[in-house]
C-alpha cells in the first residue's frame, strides 16, 4: 500500500492508503501500484479510481508519485 492524497483548490477529496490508483492522462489510463517509479504527469478529463472503490471525476490536474506516496492536485 502507498499513501494517496487527492486535492482540489477547495478541499481534500481523498487522504488515505491505496493499493492501486488509475489516473486519466493524455496517453490514456495509467495504473500506479506500490513501488512505482517516480513520476510527474499531467492529468486529463476523466476519473481517478482508487482501489476500484473510490471514483473522482476531474477536469485536469497534475500527479506526482515518489516512493510510497501519490499526490494529485486536480480541478
Amino acid at each position: 500500500m502507498f499513501k494517496v492524497t487527492i486535492i482540489n483548490p477547495r478541499e481534500i477529496l481523498y487522504l488515505g492508503l491505496g493499493e492501486e490508483v488509475v489516473l486519466p492522462t493524455e496517453e490514456g489510463e495509467l495504473t500506479l501500484l506500490e513501488f512505482h517509479q517516480p513520476l510527474l504527469t499531467r492529468l486529463h478529463k476523466g476519473t481517478i479510481k482508487v482501489d476500484k472503490r473510490w471514483f473522482f471525476s476531474i477536469k485536469d490536474g497534475i500527479a506526482h508519485m515518489r516512493r510510497d506516496e501519490l499526490v494529485a492536485i486536480v480541478e
